[in-house]
Order: C-alpha cells, then sequence, then structure tokens
C-alpha cells in the first residue's frame, strides 16, 4: 500500500536544507547520483541535521503506526538534487528487477519527501495493474513497501529536492 501522509515537514524547515544543500558540496558517488547527493551521517550542521532527525523519527512512529508495525529501524537517510534532464528507471529498493534480492534486502519501507514542489516533471511513479503517478506537494512524504517497483520521471523544469528515508525491521540495520 502506498501512502501519502501531508504537512509533514513546515515550510521554514524545507527552505533552510534547500538552502544548506545549495551551499554544500555534494559526495561523490556512482554516476548517476555523483555530485548530488548528500548523506546525513556526513553532513556537520546541527540545524540541519537536527531538523533531518526530527523528521526521521516522527515519520517512523507514523510508518509503524499505519503498517502496524511493532519496531522499524531507520536505515538510511539522505538529500537528493534533482536538475533539468535527471530521472530514474523503474526499481524496488531492496531487490533487482528480476526479483532477486539486491545490495540492500533489509530493506522493509521507503519512503521519499518532497522539500520543494516548483518544477516540472519528477513525478514518482508507482507499477501495479497500472501506473500510479504520484503527483509532489513539498511537505509531504509518501512512504511504501520496499519491493514496490518505482520510478522518477525526467525533470523537465526547475530543480526538485528529496529526502529519501528507509526503515527495516532488523535492529541490526538501525542508522542513527
Amino acid at each position: 500500500m502506498i501512502t501519502m501522509i501531508t504537512n509533514v515537514i513546515k515550510k521554514d524547515d524545507r527552505e533552510k536544507i534547500i538552502k544548506f544543500f545549495n551551499e554544500a558540496t555534494k559526495q561523490k558517488q556512482d554516476g548517476e547520483f555523483d555530485n548530488r547527493v548528500l548523506n546525513y551521517d556526513l553532513i556537520s550542521n546541527i540545524e540541519i541535521k537536527n531538523i533531518m532527525n526530527k523528521f526521521r523519527w516522527q515519520l517512523t512512529f507514523k510508518v509503524m503506526q499505519h503498517y502496524k508495525e511493532s519496531a522499524l529501524y531507520p536505515q538510511f537517510l539522505d538529500l537528493v538534487e534533482w536538475q533539468p534532464g535527471t530521472k530514474m528507471d523503474w526499481h524496488a529498493d531492496n531487490m533487482y528487477r528480476n526479483g532477486k534480492p539486491n545490495e540492500t534486502p533489509f530493506r522493509d519501507y521507503s519512503a521519499v519527501a518532497y522539500l520543494n514542489d516548483d518544477y516540472e516533471g519528477g513525478i514518482t511513479q508507482f507499477k501495479n495493474d497500472t501506473t500510479e503517478d504520484i503527483l509532489p506537494v513539498a511537505g509531504s512524504v509518501i512512504v511504501f513497501p520496499s519491493d514496490k517497483f518505482h520510478n522518477v520521471s525526467e525533470v523537465t523544469a526547475g530543480t526538485r529536492y528529496t529526502m529519501p528515508l528507509w526503515w527495516s525491521k532488523n535492529e541490526r540495520y538501525l542508522n542513527l
């Protein structure tokens, strides 16, 4: 089940995160995310970390309640920038397209927080029996089981800022 939770991140907090992101040095990663990601663990700005951490734990309890889970452990949190021309092909967050486990098979739930909505394209799409489009709303979050196949359509104008988060049911993967 795909769930949209609205008004999760206040506008002034979203603006602070985006301003910080634009001024920060991005991480070197593989080609797809190179220079457009900031991992929570590598952020040194205490105000930004506090905003992200507050979001992480408030959302964790909402997700546990919604999916009737007794415990969920935040596994990974970062910030991602999507410039025009960027997109993400169909994938699941815990398996390859052929259904075999990927490098993060312990992910049970995924979320994408939308920090802004003043861009075009960049729609999160889910593949069920039909394709379901989730239109971004600034301050909202979509939450879904990590085995749901989804993509992000190409951003065609403006810059899309998101804060993805994953949880595991296994305490071993807790990332503070």
